[in-house]
């Protein structure tokens, strides 16, 4: 009750500041919002009066069932397309298979310039001053 009261002389307030002129633009978006709060307000408790009028009544605590069996169902579908890939997970997986393939094709286009020989020279370290790591020198011809 003391809800409705509140509103009432919220409202009772914002209506005589409106007759004064003295009625801001944020007021008068806070009577809006009061207004949908109470509209809101209303539907809601009109719809838990009808969900327990509905209960008392055999047939609809049957289809209350029914409905809840359903709502349970859509529940575990629901999860279980939760379980899917994300958006995000797609797009991770598809860059790491871009990834891979770039590295590949990478590869073969090494073991293609190596067996043409195209002017790189794989010249081992004779100092062996690097670990394993080979260096290709280009030949100063070419250039």
């Amino acid at each position: 009750m003391r809800f409705f009261q509140g509103i009432k002389e919220l409202w009772g307030e914002l209506d005589r500041a409106e007759k004064r002129g003295d009625l801001m633009c944020d007021e008068m978006v806070a009577r809006e919002k009061i207004f949908e709060s109470y509209r809101q307000y209303l539907a809601s408790s009109l719809a838990i009066h009808d969900a327990f009028q509905k209960l008392s009544d055999p047939c609809e605590q049957q289809k209350a069932c029914v409905r809840k069996e359903n709502n349970d169902r859509e529940y575990i579908e629901q999860e279980e397309k939760n379980k899917r890939p994300t958006r995000l997970q797609f797009i991770q997986e598809a860059r790491k298979i871009a990834e891979q393939e770039r590295v590949e094709r990478l590869q073969e286009q090494i073991a293609r310039i190596k067996s043409e020989g195209s002017g790189w020279v794989l010249v081992d370290d004779p100092k062996n001053t690097s670990s394993t790591t080979p260096t290709f020198n280009l030949p100063t011809s070419k250039i």
